[in-house]
Protein backbone atom coordinates (compact mmCIF):
# COMPACT_ATOMS: atom_id res chain seq x y z
CA UNK A 1 0.00 0.00 0.00
CA UNK A 2 1.46 3.61 -0.67
CA UNK A 3 -0.60 6.61 -1.22
CA UNK A 4 -2.60 8.57 -3.96
CA UNK A 5 -0.89 11.20 -5.81
CA UNK A 6 -3.76 13.45 -5.52
CA UNK A 7 -4.96 13.19 -2.08
CA UNK A 8 -2.42 11.07 -0.02
CA UNK A 9 -5.03 8.99 1.47
CA UNK A 10 -3.79 5.02 1.68
CA UNK A 11 -4.55 3.34 -1.51
CA UNK A 12 -2.69 -0.04 -3.69
CA UNK A 13 -3.94 0.74 -7.40
CA UNK A 14 -1.74 2.18 -10.18
CA UNK A 15 -3.38 3.98 -13.01
CA UNK A 16 -2.67 4.94 -16.34
CA UNK A 17 -3.56 8.74 -17.30
CA UNK A 18 -6.64 8.65 -19.39
CA UNK A 19 -5.07 11.60 -21.66
CA UNK A 20 -3.37 9.51 -24.35
CA UNK A 21 -0.65 11.71 -25.24
CA UNK A 22 0.26 11.83 -21.13
CA UNK A 23 -0.56 8.25 -20.41
CA UNK A 24 1.93 8.43 -16.98
CA UNK A 25 1.15 6.21 -14.55
CA UNK A 26 0.60 6.87 -10.96
CA UNK A 27 -1.35 5.99 -7.76
CA UNK A 28 -4.24 7.23 -7.52
CA UNK A 29 -7.57 6.17 -5.00
CA UNK A 30 -10.81 5.20 -5.95
CA UNK A 31 -12.27 8.83 -5.10
CA UNK A 32 -9.93 10.85 -6.57
CA UNK A 33 -9.77 8.28 -9.77
CA UNK A 34 -13.67 9.35 -10.11
CA UNK A 35 -13.24 12.79 -9.18
CA UNK A 36 -9.99 13.13 -11.46
CA UNK A 37 -11.38 11.21 -14.76
CA UNK A 38 -8.72 9.12 -14.14
CA UNK A 39 -6.26 11.55 -15.25
CA UNK A 40 -3.05 12.66 -13.10
CA UNK A 41 -3.63 16.58 -13.60
CA UNK A 42 -5.89 19.47 -14.19
CA UNK A 43 -4.50 19.91 -17.41
CA UNK A 44 -5.21 16.31 -18.33
CA UNK A 45 -9.01 16.66 -17.44
CA UNK A 46 -9.14 19.22 -20.13
CA UNK A 47 -6.90 17.46 -23.16
CA UNK A 48 -9.34 16.87 -25.77
CA UNK A 49 -8.08 12.78 -26.65
CA UNK A 50 -8.48 10.64 -23.46
CA UNK A 51 -8.81 7.02 -23.16
CA UNK A 52 -11.81 5.09 -22.49
CA UNK A 53 -13.66 2.12 -22.32
CA UNK A 54 -17.22 0.53 -23.40
CA UNK A 55 -18.30 4.13 -22.52
CA UNK A 56 -16.48 3.99 -19.06
CA UNK A 57 -13.07 5.26 -17.66
CA UNK A 58 -10.54 2.09 -18.24
CA UNK A 59 -8.19 1.11 -15.69
CA UNK A 60 -5.39 0.30 -16.15
CA UNK A 61 -3.67 -1.96 -13.71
Amino acid sequence: ITTCDHCGEPSYQYVNCANVICNIQFVCCEECEMKMSCCCSRECIEAPLKRKKAGKLARVF
